[in-house]
């Protein structure tokens, strides 16, 4: 997939994986639904965003912060 290029960006997955890592997480669901063709890149994302939050202790986050987290 790494090879893939995508129609709508012109731009190869490396470079629509970096883009997609300073989307917000809001933003990433949004454009995965918007955009089918980047929707595996962008859910790949979201894990990797869900992972680290649920790892990093010291961001200290309470149900309520992961929750408002994905909200905005």
């Amino acid at each position: 997939m790494d090879s893939q290029v995508f129609d709508i960006l012109n731009l190869p997955t490396t470079a629509v994986r970096r883009i997609l890592h300073f989307l917000r997480y809001p933003y990433l669901r949004n454009l995965a639904t918007a955009i089918p063709s980047l929707s595996s890149l962008c859910e790949e994302e979201c894990r990797k965003v869900e992972h680290e939050v649920q790892l990093r202790r010291d961001f200290k986050w309470s149900l309520i912060k992961y929750i408002i987290f994905k909200l905005l």
